[in-house]
């Protein structure tokens, strides 16, 4: 999406990347044929839609959505967007155990 200039991606400095982001940055950096395996330690990153995003999500998406999906969806971004990282992914290992038997990172997310 970035490549397409749909998200803008900023650094944010002064900001220490939470335990599960690292956790997930080494699992990807570690896998063989990462071609982004530059060695650089995580970072903390902003992610926005750019112009061009909104735009086609305004025209393109919104458009075909009721005003009570709208709804729908607004509440679960303020969900998602509203908690700290671990307490969305143990949702997401408590609610979905099947969707993640495969996880890397799953010892560590039950266990702290």
């Amino acid at each position: 999406m970035q490549d397409m200039g749909f998200v803008g991606v900023e650094p944010v400095e002064g900001v220490e990347p939470l335990p599960e982001e690292g956790l997930e940055y080494s699992h990807w950096q570690s896998d063989e044929g990462t071609e982004d395996d530059t060695g650089e330690p995580v970072r903390e990153q902003k992610y926005s839609l750019s112009p061009l995003g909104r735009s086609f999500v305004q025209d393109e998406l919104l458009s075909e959505l009721s005003e009570e999906q709208q709804g729908v969806l607004d509440e679960f971004k303020r969900r998602c967007t509203g908690v700290p990282l671990r307490a969305l992914l143990r949702y997401v290992y408590d609610k979905y155990p099947e969707m993640t038997t495969k996880s890397k990172i799953r010892q560590e997310i039950e266990s702290g």
